[in-house]
């Protein structure tokens, strides 16, 4: 194996833990606003926000789709 085949190889072992680390944070991130919601919001109206997010990102998708 070559060096430079070996800096590739650390390239991207680095790159991959970084990628993990920041959908770790991601998650954990939002899974902490979804508790602030549904405190501050109610089970009802979390509910409801929910929903209406879900149906805004569909339409995302779709208009995406025609661009």
């Amino acid at each position: 194996m070559s060096l430079q085949e070996q800096q590739n190889n650390k390239r991207i072992a680095k790159n991959t833990l970084l990628l993990y680390f920041r959908m770790l944070i991601t998650m954990a991130v939002g899974l902490y606003t979804s508790r602030i919601l549904l405190q501050n919001l109610g089970v009802e109206d979390f509910g409801i926000y929910n929903v209406v997010g879900g149906v805004i990102a569909m339409l995302g998708d779709c208009v995406e789709l025609y661009d």
